[in-house]
């Protein structure tokens, strides 16, 4: 299955479809073309494509270190903040499945729907 990314357009600009086969090409690409440019705004925080995908390398690491294994559905219960896009980036480029919760303030928030999905683990500000 082929994947397309859609370059973003500038006035004037001609368009642009780059052939991407995965999810990680679609990262270099970025990293090279728009390297400092801002990627995510969210509540006033602003980060470059180079801080998104760091953080993502991040992430997906220790996803790998936890486990993480191909197909599996992990839960990400955050609220919508810049931290949640870096999770789910994360998840997807490790090979998951990312199942976006309610952003809980307890546990007991969590309970239903980690019943009712299974998750491998959940992501969340939560302490253990």
């Amino acid at each position: 299955m082929e994947r397309y990314f859609f370059d973003m357009l500038q006035p004037g600009e001609e368009e642009c479809v780059f052939r991407l086969s995965t999810l990680t090409e679609l990262e270099i690409l970025c990293l090279q073309k728009y390297g400092n440019l801002p990627a995510i705004a969210v509540q006033n925080q602003v980060i470059s494509y180079k801080e998104l995908w760091n953080r993502v390398a991040c992430v997906r690491t220790g996803l790998y270190e936890a486990g993480l294994k191909k197909g599996s559905l992990i839960g990400i219960a955050l609220p919508n903040h810049v931290d949640a896009v870096v999770c789910f980036l994360a998840v997807v480029t490790a090979g998951g499945v990312a199942a976006m919760l309610p952003a809980a303030t307890s546990t007991e928030g969590l309970v239903k729907p980690c019943t009712l999905l299974r998750p491998q683990f959940v992501i969340t500000y939560l302490p253990e």
